[in-house]
């Protein structure tokens, strides 16, 4: 059974928009902005409870902050990402791969280069980022009689 409760037993509910002002108490005194600014003079012992014994006072190190200058990171030429790599010729020297390498540039292969390593000298015509399309450029450039014997290279 439950007890209706009168008008008077009921207490009034805060609505939505009201604010919540708390009550100072001892555990918790209210807190003034005047002594928010008080001066540097004060005293740890004017902080402290009187039924607390006073604490000493630990000095502190400062240290100086080294600026570091950070370099940014230069981002990845589209060269160093092709890594598949169409080989026309491969030549005894660096200087027959180089002299190859500006001919076929000279007849419009822009992106002919010598790659020198590995004790050999060779020639690329074109290189790509992606094996797929690196495999349909060789399979074209094959059906020209002066580059059927090119081939792939992965480097």
């Amino acid at each position: 059974p439950t007890t209706p409760l009168s008008a008077a037993d009921a207490q009034p509910m805060p609505d939505q928009h009201s604010s919540f002002e708390p009550t100072p108490s001892e555990d918790f005194p209210s807190v003034h902005s005047s002594s928010l600014h008080s001066s540097s003079e004060q005293s740890l012992s004017d902080q402290t409870p009187s039924n607390q014994p006073p604490q000493t006072q630990t000095p502190v190190t400062i240290k100086a902050v080294k600026e570091v200058k950070v370099e940014p990171v230069a981002p990845q030429s589209d060269d160093a990402l092709r890594i598949y790599h169409i080989i026309v010729a491969s030549v005894g020297s660096e200087a027959a791969a180089e002299a190859m390498a500006a001919k076929l540039q000279a007849e419009g292969h822009t992106d002919a280069k010598a790659i020198i390593g590995d004790g050999k000298s060779r020639v690329s015509i074109r290189s790509f980022a992606v094996r797929s399309e690196a495999m349909n450029y060789l399979e074209t450039l094959r059906q020209q009689p002066a580059h059927e014997s090119a081939w792939l290279l992965k480097r």
